[in-house]
């Protein structure tokens, strides 16, 4: 159950919104991770319950390069040409 209506932390990353609330489980703190889809068309949420001491699941900052296609097609905004 989540214990808060308040975030712990938002960002974004790519085409997904990450939002993290504090929770409870049998009594135990936890934290719940909602990946929410920003794109136009079929749209998800994925969630996920963590201890409080786990690894955070912000992924590592972006390399300078990252958005280079290496002779592939670049897809715009959150997969759309």
């Amino acid at each position: 159950m989540l214990a808060s209506a308040v975030p712990l932390d938002v960002w974004r990353e790519g085409c997904w919104r990450f939002v993290v609330y504090p929770a409870r489980v049998d009594g135990r703190p936890m934290e719940a991770v909602f990946a929410v889809s920003t794109a136009a068309r079929d749209r998800e949420v994925k969630a996920v319950l963590l201890a409080p001491s786990a690894p955070s699941p912000r992924p590592p900052r972006r390399r300078q390069n990252a958005g280079r296609t290496h002779g592939r097609a670049r897809l715009g905004r959150c997969g759309r040409r």
